[in-house]
């Protein structure tokens, strides 16, 4: 498994440490892995609900704000 996604399903059940979450924080400041993020957030959204084409079609554009907004709350906080 990744490290982004073990860092994620960690950060998820509240079980990071604060150095963990400062490692994941990083992570989603660096542009190249933004497309393993992405497919991490999916993949957690899409567990519970075995969401078809039409429904992950209907996601994807709050998933990439969901994305967006982490991304910049990162960068005010820089």
């Amino acid at each position: 498994m990744p490290e982004i996604e073990k860092l994620f399903k960690l950060y998820l059940n509240d079980q990071c440490s604060p150095e963990e979450v400062q490692l994941l924080l990083h992570y989603f400041s660096l542009n190249e892995n933004e497309p393993a993020l992405k497919a991490v957030i999916q993949a957690e959204l899409e567990k519970p609900y075995g969401i078809d084409a039409e429904t992950e079609a209907q996601i994807k554009p709050a998933t990439d704000k969901i994305f967006r907004n982490i991304k910049e709350n990162i960068r005010k906080k820089k």
